[in-house]
């Protein structure tokens, strides 16, 4: 089964500042940025199992950040999430509206821009040209963004989509440094409360959720780079960033005395619960990142996996009856490349998804999240055109994934990921969670489309 997924481009055009001799064609023309939502049908929806969901087009109904800042970096200290002692930065866009506080955040009109708003897409427009100083190679692109998400959502609980919960207006921010009994954290956080609430009935209302500071690290698979020729020249080049609903935001309902959400991963900043325990969880949106010049076509290739997570020893556990159980997941990857050159991949985006209910099995930890999608930071293909990437730690993600051609087709792969599934506790103490493993899986190519700009 397949379904029509949104996905919004935001196109930032950047035009370069060029002398001309007279006669000439001119200066370029003004830097602009142009940002549009297609439709396109791309793979299987999100799915439910009993007490967990995920968004898809259409239960994710509105999706607001507030982008503070996008910048092109040439090299950076990558650790995780975060990054330090950035190599020549060229600032691309800064935010004029502060969005630092409850208040601003929940009354703001600017500042935000909703990314299924095809409106609001197009009046987010901010320019940017280039000189002689700018010239490089670009290897990362950073987006921060402020500590809020403004979101409305109606996430289906049950394949049948008759049970959902709804997400509502108001909540008190609360930081957390110890357990709760609302967040099962072991670490610190923020997260947001509103006992007063039943997201269990409709109709979902537009929210407001803290998610503490960060932004996004994304790093091209072809490095830009912008020589004087092309500054002399009046090179004219696009920087896209796409984003999919589907799998964005995660809702859970209580299990026993916890919310689901709270296991294994730690889901505090950007978590959001009623008086119920249920609750979403919002984190920062991630998004492909991809650089073209004018008039070239940009292909994107989605190809998914599903994964069965075991605990971390390599057993199968599925048959135990601890809450600690294997779990069925599905993985995302999105190849995005030039029509013009389709051998050069431009970027990567990977994605955890909730595998269907028939591959789930019936236990506690089948209704917990996908464990966190690693980021691809570094790239090899071999000679006979199959791809490998690697994060932050060169720790692999996906070994020898052969393009596909035709949708449908299927290949094998290896692929790594960080089983979440700690040993039996009822066996062995202490835990010893996120620990890799490798499989050969098969996988599909589920699309090919062109993204819209």
């Amino acid at each position: 089964m397949r379904h029509i997924t949104v996905v919004a481009v935001i196109a930032v055009s950047l035009a370069v500042s060029s002398c001309r001799p007279p006669g000439g064609l001119g200066t370029p023309t003004a830097a602009r940025i142009g940002l549009k939502v297609t439709n396109n049908q791309v793979m299987s929806s999100a799915v439910s199992r009993s007490m967990i969901g995920q968004t898809d087009a259409s239960g994710l109904l509105s999706y607001q950040v507030a982008i503070t800042k996008i910048q092109l970096i040439t090299d950076a200290t990558i650790t995780g999430t975060g990054w330090s002692d950035p190599v020549q930065s060229l600032t691309l866009y800064e935010n004029p509206v502060a969005i630092d506080d409850a208040s601003a955040a929940n009354e703001s009109t600017g500042g935000f821009v909703d990314l299924l708003d095809s409106s609001a897409l197009d009046a987010f427009s901010p320019r940017y040209t280039l000189t002689t100083a700018d010239a490089g190679v670009y290897q990362y692109l950073f987006i921060s963004y402020a500590p809020y998400v403004r979101f409305k959502a109606q996430v289906a609980m049950d394949n049948a989509g008759t049970t959902r919960l709804y997400s509502k207006s108001g909540g008190t921010f609360v930081y957390s440094t110890t357990a709760s009994p609302v967040v099962p954290s072991t670490g610190m956080g923020w997260f947001t409360d509103d006992s007063g609430a039943d997201f269990s009935t409709g109709p979902a209302e537009l929210a407001t959720v803290k998610i503490g500071s960060g932004g996004s690290i994304m790093k091209f698979a072809k490095p830009l780079t912008i020589t004087e020729d092309d500054l002399a020249k009046g090179i004219q080049l696009k920087l896209m960033l796409v984003f999919d609903p589907v799998g964005a935001i995660t809702a859970a309902t209580k299990s026993t005395s916890v919310n689901q959400l709270g296991q294994p991963a730690d889901f505090v900043g950007g978590s959001f619960f009623d008086g119920n325990l249920s609750g979403f969880d919002v984190p920062i949106p991630t998004m492909g990142a991809l650089v073209s010049a004018e008039g070239q076509t940009v292909v994107m290739e989605t190809y998914t996996t599903a994964i069965h997570e075991t605990k971390s020893d390599g057993s199968d556990r599925s048959t135990n009856s601890s809450a600690w159980n294997s779990q069925w997941f599905r993985q995302r990857i999105e190849i995005f490349s030039l029509a013009e050159d389709p051998a050069t991949i431009l970027s990567v985006q990977v994605t955890n998804l909730i595998e269907t209910a028939s591959k789930a099995s019936t236990t506690s930890s089948s209704w917990a999240p996908p464990p966190p999608a690693p980021s691809p930071l570094y790239f090899t293909t071999s000679a006979d055109g199959k791809l490998s990437m690697q994060d932050y730690n060169h720790q692999d993600i996906v070994g020898g994934l052969q393009r596909l051609t035709s949708v449908g087709q299927t290949g094998t792969a290896d692929f790594t990921y960080s089983s979440s599934m700690a040993p039996d506790p009822a066996v062995a103490a202490p835990y010893s969670s996120f620990q890799p493993k490798t499989e050969t899986l098969g996988y599909t190519l589920e699309a090919i489309r062109t993204v819209a700009n």
